[in-house]
């Protein structure tokens, strides 16, 4: 399986409705998509955000991630977001959200883009 966390730091509250809805749209279009098999939004610190998604497979993911309301959200994630942290792997286990907050933070693979 493959475990995905993305965390969002909006910068400014203005963008904060439309990241949520954006996010909302997102995590329903995921649940319904071909290799998912869970998401978890989830609001941490004021204005951070986590996201961890489990697919199937890598190629799964990819497909996701290139298409639909993510694509769109894509082109939108320098206007809503000041720092994006990214990061997926392969495991048997799937982390809690909790777990998921801890992982991306500490693990040397996490692809941090700040705008």
């Amino acid at each position: 399986m493959i475990v995905s966390i993305g965390q969002f730091k909006i910068s400014e509250r203005g963008n904060l409705f439309s990241f949520l809805k954006i996010s909302k749209q997102i995590e329903a279009e995921a649940r319904q998509y071909e290799g998912n098999i869970s998401v978890q939004l989830s609001g941490g610190k004021t204005g951070t955000f986590l996201v961890l998604t489990l697919w199937k497979d890598v190629e799964s993911m990819k497909r996701f991630s290139q298409n639909g309301i993510h694509k769109i959200a894509l082109g939108k994630s320098e206007d809503m977001a000041n720092e994006i942290q990214l990061l997926f792997y392969e495991s048997s286990d799937a982390p809690t959200i909790e777990e998921a907050q801890q992982i991306i933070e500490t693990h040397k693979e996490t692809r941090v883009m700040k705008y």
